[in-house]
């Protein structure tokens, strides 16, 4: 194995969750762009920033790895396309794919830009506030419109509350401990089996004293109104573009159509890929915007000439597409994409045994030098270059066969909120932003939860 840290792998997890991105420097500058480190109940881990290693890891065959092992303690669903492996995973995939890109974005545009004017709307005027709450809750109305389109307010509203309270609970702090006691993976298929018990309703109030009691509820709860919703559609005769609806009548290259239960364990993963993930990368980027006042002036400049049809493309707002690029390449929500071996693999010199888990660390490839020029300084126009980035120097999404299907919708989420906000308001910082990154549910975000004074944009 590379070698590593030699503390107990507690006391690793301890220092790499006070700040994932200074403990992973660290350990790179100790032993190397190749090292193995570990966590309490998982297998030993080897990151990389190697490119060489970081392209042979992305090109490993689907029978090379099993992604149901990896370390995420969310039940998203035992036929979530995150656990999928092999043909199953292929299937799944080309079902869903479609759904959210091309010609899927552009009638997806109007509504994220309504719905994230008005709650820009709301947002505090001349009083300190933090950006995370209200990203998340823009991020989570972003997608309950594109995922399940024309609901009544009361329908809406109730499954607004049932997919918070799961989120809140299963992303929260006493979960992400209780995962690396357990094992990440053995407590996701534990959580899976408790809402199957709760859905068969086999043990009806006695459900209660199982462990994680309220949690099973809550996602129970959840999966019942998705349930209710893809029934609905299917009886609404079409007329429907949403994510929901695309789904409901998807069907494999056979012919035949995609399960429920399959329908129904997309949606979860489209709600919490795109909700926390998407919120918190957006978090980072008005956080560096903030600390960049010359970055800050052209991307709101940019920003209030560019009407929102301009918005569905990457190269019609280069400098906010470019900022959205440089904050994940800085700062990646996601440290690290696994792959957990079910074959040895030879990585230069290392023998590496089934069950290790290799991890591609994007925090570290995306900071080489080698890669790019002054890399710790955030510089939004190196993306305007005409040079395409590496994908084994910024793989923000991940990379192969597992590169997350929803990044191109990431991305235009991400490039719609931005440019509003610029759009409508002018943003000052407020306090001190210079705190440690830490970690929130799924993903690393700015310590101070970027605190800003909001104003009314002024009429030019």
């Amino acid at each position: 194995m590379p070698p590593g840290p030699s503390e107990p792998a507690p006391l690793q997890a301890y220092r790499f969750g006070r700040d994932p991105y200074r403990y992973l420097a660290e350990c790179e500058k100790r032993f190397g762009d190749t090292f193995t480190f570990r966590l309490p109940g998982d297998p030993a881990r080897v990151v990389t920033s190697n490119a060489d290693y970081v392209k042979q890891i992305f090109a490993l065959r689907p029978d090379q790895f099993c992604a149901s092992l990896q370390s995420l303690h969310m039940n998203l669903g035992q036929s979530s396309v995150v656990f999928l492996d092999g043909e199953r995973h292929r299937r799944v995939r080309k079902v869903l794919h479609p759904s959210i890109q091309g010609e899927a974005l552009a009638g997806y545009l109007p509504e994220v830009v309504r719905v994230v004017d008005e709650a820009v709307a709301s947002w505090p005027r001349g009083t300190p506030f933090t950006l995370r709450q209200p990203l998340l809750n823009v991020s989570l109305d972003i997608l309950l419109e594109t995922v399940f389109g024309t609901m009544e307010a009361a329908r809406r509203s109730e499954l607004r509350l049932a997919a918070e309270r799961w989120l809140v609970r299963i992303l929260s702090p006493g979960m992400f401990v209780v995962s690396m006691a357990t094992t990440a993976n053995r407590l996701r298929r534990l959580l899976d089996r408790l809402v199957d018990i709760e859905l068969s309703g086999l043990l009806r109030g006695l459900s209660r004293l199982l462990p994680f009691a309220d949690l099973t509820r809550d996602k129970a709860h959840l999966v019942r109104l998705l349930e209710q919703e893809l029934h609905a559609v299917r009886r609404s005769h079409g007329g429907r573009s949403d994510l929901l609806a695309r789904l409901s009548v998807g069907r494999y290259e056979d012919d035949t159509p995609i399960e429920d239960a399959t329908v129904i364990d997309q949606l979860v993963t489209v709600l919490v890929g795109g909700h926390e993930t998407t919120a918190s990368s957006l978090g980072w980027c008005f956080h560096h915007l903030l600390q960049n006042q010359g970055a800050l002036e052209q991307a709101t400049a940019e920003a209030r000439k560019s009407p929102s049809s301009a918005l569905l493309r990457e190269e019609d707002t280069p400098f906010l597409s470019a900022c959205v690029l440089e904050s994940m390449r800085l700062t990646p929500v996601a440290i690290a994409t696994g792959r957990t071996l079910t074959k040895s693999l030879t990585l230069g010199p290392w023998q590496l045994t089934a069950g290790t888990i290799v991890w591609p660390a994007f925090s570290l490839s995306q900071r080489r030098a080698s890669s790019w020029e002054e890399p710790e300084l955030f510089r939004p126009e190196r993306f305007l270059q005409k040079e395409a980035a590496s994908p084994t120097s910024f793989m923000p999404w991940g990379g192969g066969v597992r590169r997350c299907p929803g990044a191109t919708f990431s991305a235009l989420e991400m490039r719609v909120v931005l440019a509003r906000v610029l759009a409508k308001l002018d943003l000052r910082s407020h306090g001190d932003a210079a705190k440690t990154p830490q970690f929130a549910g799924l993903t690393i975000v700015p310590g101070d939860h970027v605190c800003v004074v909001a104003r009314d944009a002024q009429a030019t």
